[in-house]
């Protein structure tokens, strides 16, 4: 959803979190994965099982937790494997850094983000 917000190019959502129907498919899409990316069962508010996946293994397994915090620990995920966001989606990311990890220095030289920021404030 933030990268379609954030007025992405190209950007696909699901290059951010997946949300799958059941269970065979998330083992498909955890397998597909190249990138950090949230993956879970049901819909954006309520996805129960949900992971976090990278290049086809589930790194983290994440039990009932708030968005926020699964949205922190995919940015850590780009920092400990020192991963580039992905090009599609870096505004997303950068938001998340600003507005969740009080990192503004990269977000700041994007006026999209800044735009997004000044609009929820």
């Amino acid at each position: 959803m933030l990268p379609l917000l954030l007025k992405e190019k190209g950007g696909n959502p699901e290059d951010f979190i997946k949300m799958c129907k059941d269970e065979d498919s998330i083992d498909v899409e955890i397998k597909g994965t190249k990138a950090p990316r949230i993956i879970g069962i049901g819909d954006f508010w309520c996805l129960d099982p949900m992971c976090i996946a990278v290049e086809g293994t589930e790194v983290l397994s994440l039990g009932s937790t708030s968005m926020a915090n699964v949205l922190e620990l995919l940015v850590a995920c780009y920092y400990v494997f020192n991963t580039m966001y992905p090009s599609k989606c870096s505004n997303a990311f950068l938001f998340c850094e600003a507005a969740l990890l009080d990192k503004q220095q990269e977000a700041r030289k994007r006026v999209t983000v800044n735009k997004f920021i000044a609009v929820l404030s």
